[in-house]
């Protein structure tokens, strides 16, 4: 009795080795067979398997974790004795999977792998690549910010539009946009107001890309930067200082600039007061400067309950309804811990300066000398 080993057809390559694990990625698989002569019979000649009867095939998909998923598949002649065998890749979590060529009964297809070893496919992940802005502010009164998501490795347009949720909360998707050429999608969306609390790295998730897989990624929630009083605009009745007459009972206007004091950063208000240790204040007017988030704030001050040779604490206090919201008291100056004002005794006139500081033995000099509160002196020529 004579044997034949007959020819297996032969794996020439696979296209492509790898698509996203969404599925989807159609893959060809380019196979040779043998026709045979006479001089040596082959699989056809002897009425065995063969590519050349265009049998109804199909593709076992396996992956780790999963059971195998079959896939129809075409064949396609090219000529020569060479076949493209084309099937869809199901969905498969990241990582490798392993195919093999079977009829449509399910009896694997026994293929001549010399050339290329192994069947294998590489499911690459969903991910979100990036999110621009990286980071903002997104407290109450702040409207939310506008935020692309950038994903990777998405074979075709979700049915319907992801969603998109920002600490567990809503945004609002406004547009999905697909890229076939590069397998991109492309969110818009609108971040929600999040209580002040969650400042700090929150998640960012994506749903409906993947079918039961949600795509996370971080993102910065910036809070509002602090309230500061402007040092350099701080002024007593129009002059740049930080301290007042104790020994004369008069009311003084105090001008102050507040940063960062806008409703955008949750600081709604509707009024404002000076707020100094014992002392009668009042409010004037105050002020926003544009769209900077500075109010410009002017009060009055009696400076009668002071007490000479005393520094005060100065803070504004900033009301919503009458109540209390925020009190700020911290200048903008690194060498100061803090807002305060210092109460002078002026009763007496008191030296300041005195120029030059040496002069000639024989007289002469013009000496200049300058003195403060000098209001109780009297010009003698």
């Amino acid at each position: 009795v004579q044997f034949f080993n007959y020819k297996r057809p032969a794996v020439l390559s696979v296209f492509p080795l790898e698509g996203s694990e969404q599925g989807g990625t159609l893959v060809s698989v380019t196979v040779e067979d043998y026709q045979g002569d006479a001089t040596s019979p082959s699989r056809f000649m002897a009425g065995l398997f063969s590519l050349f009867d265009a049998p109804p095939l199909q593709v076992d998909v396996s992956c780790a974790g999963q059971g195998v998923q079959s896939r129809a598949a075409s064949l396609k002649g090219k000529g020569r004795a060479q076949f493209v065998v084309q099937f869809a890749a199901p969905q498969c979590a990241a990582g490798i999977g392993n195919y093999t060529l079977a009829t449509s009964s399910g009896s694997p297809v026994l293929l001549d792998l010399s050339g290329i070893k192994t069947l294998q496919f590489t499911y690459k992940g969903t991910v979100v690549s990036s999110v621009t802005p990286p980071s903002g502010m997104t407290n109450p009164g702040s409207g939310g910010v506008s935020i692309g998501v950038f994903i990777e490795n998405v074979q075709s347009a979700p049915a319907a539009t992801p969603t998109v949720t920002l600490a567990g909360v809503a945004c609002v998707v406004s547009q999905a946009t697909f890229s076939p050429g590069n397998n991109q999608l492309f969110l818009t969306a609108r971040t929600p107001e999040l209580a002040m609390g969650l400042a700090g790295r929150v998640g960012i998730v994506v749903s409906g890309v993947v079918a039961g897989k949600d795509l996370a990624f971080g993102w910065a929630y910036t809070a509002p930067p602090a309230m500061f009083l402007e040092a350099d605009s701080f002024t007593i009745d129009g002059d740049a200082r930080d301290w007042v007459s104790a020994s004369h009972g008069t009311t003084v206007l105090i001008a102050c600039v507040i940063r960062n004091l806008h409703a955008a950063y949750d600081r709604a208000f509707d009024s404002l007061s000076l707020d100094i240790p014992h002392a009668g204040t009042s409010a004037v007017s105050f002020s926003s400067l544009g769209n900077s988030a500075k109010v410009r704030a002017v009060f009055a001050l009696n400076t009668s309950t002071l007490s000479a040779r005393t520094k005060y604490s100065v803070s504004v206090g900033i009301y919503e309804n009458g109540t209390k919201r925020f009190s700020v008291s911290a200048f903008d100056l690194g060498t100061r811990t803090g807002a305060w004002l210092e109460a002078r005794d002026t009763s007496q006139p008191r030296l300041l300066a005195a120029a030059p500081t040496e002069a000639p033995a024989q007289g002469g000099t013009l000496l200049l000398i300058g003195f403060l509160e000098a209001q109780t002196l009297q010009e003698q020529y």
